[in-house]
């Protein structure tokens, strides 16, 4: 597959960001919820934030486990399985009972959004030839900027529209989609010079 027909560039871009828009998301999209979660779990603020805490620390220590596990065994592969986890993850939130139930569902989901957000980055870089990079890699944190600035306001709205637990499973399409999509438009990468298998 070549890397640089257009078409098939941007198309690869346009998945990535979908995956890397939705990681995103979940930075910010309890950040509204939390006080709710506090009284339905019937505990306080600092118990509470540990859903973002756990979120947060899983994503920042494992990316760079990830980006080497990526170089050795494809980034396709372990970005869809990224993906995969992702919406797993989702899916446990929203069925949770008790707050421990919750934060191991997030805890699975930070694991699994370090791995959307390094690969996503390593297969844009090695999609675009050297000229185009910037262009593409100022798409993609756009898209990333987004999620980041929208959490807060999809959260409170899914919370007062629908309860907590839509603050989850409503997202669980777009994850199975990008997953999709990458399958299918992604071509395995296994080196840092973008070469396909």
């Amino acid at each position: 597959m070549d890397r640089d027909t257009s078409d098939h560039k941007w198309k690869v871009l346009i998945t990535v960001a979908t995956g890397s828009t939705m990681v995103a998301v979940d930075l910010s999209i309890l950040t509204t919820c939390l006080p709710h979660l506090a009284k339905v779990f019937r505990t306080d603020s600092s118990v509470i934030a540990w859903l973002n805490i756990v979120y947060f620390i899983m994503t920042q220590s494992l990316m760079l486990t990830i980006a080497k596990l990526g170089d050795a065994k494809g980034r396709k592969k372990v970005f869809v399985a990224g993906l995969g986890l992702y919406a797993i993850g989702l899916f446990v939130a929203s069925l949770s009972q008790t707050l421990p139930q919750l934060i191991a569902a997030r805890f699975l989901q930070g694991a699994a959004g370090a791995t959307v957000t390094a690969l996503g980055m390593a297969i844009t870089v090695a999609t675009f030839r050297a000229e185009e990079r910037g262009k593409a890699i100022g798409v993609l944190m756009g898209c990333i900027s987004i999620g980041l600035v929208a959490g807060p306001m999809i959260g409170g709205f899914l919370l007062d529209l629908l309860g907590w637990r839509a603050v989850f499973y409503t997202r669980i399409p777009f994850m199975v989609a990008s997953l999709l999509l990458a399958w299918n438009i992604i071509g395995e990468q296994k080196t840092a010079l973008g070469h396909f298998r």
